[in-house]
């Protein structure tokens, strides 16, 4: 599991990816936003029952998240 804490004005809450098999991340990044697709911009394409999770850096820097699924919680 894969666990990313995001703070949107008051919002906080905890991105976590499940089966996760290849991340390329940075270790500090904005999150702008968060799309899906079976394959990278690199050409690597996600195994049946995974999802390529993009996630799009605010100064425009473009990572992904190869898992099986997402869940997204607002912390308390």
């Amino acid at each position: 599991m894969l666990r990313i804490r995001k703070e949107i004005g008051s919002e906080h809450g905890l991105l976590r990816f499940y089966g996760v098999s290849r991340v390329d991340l940075a270790p500090r990044l904005t999150l702008a936003g968060l799309t899906v697709s079976n394959s990278t911009a690199g050409g690597l394409v996600a195994e049946p029952g995974e999802t390529v999770f993009h996630i799009h850096e605010a100064w425009g820097a473009n990572y992904y998240v190869v898992a099986d699924s997402l869940a997204y919680a607002v912390a308390a």
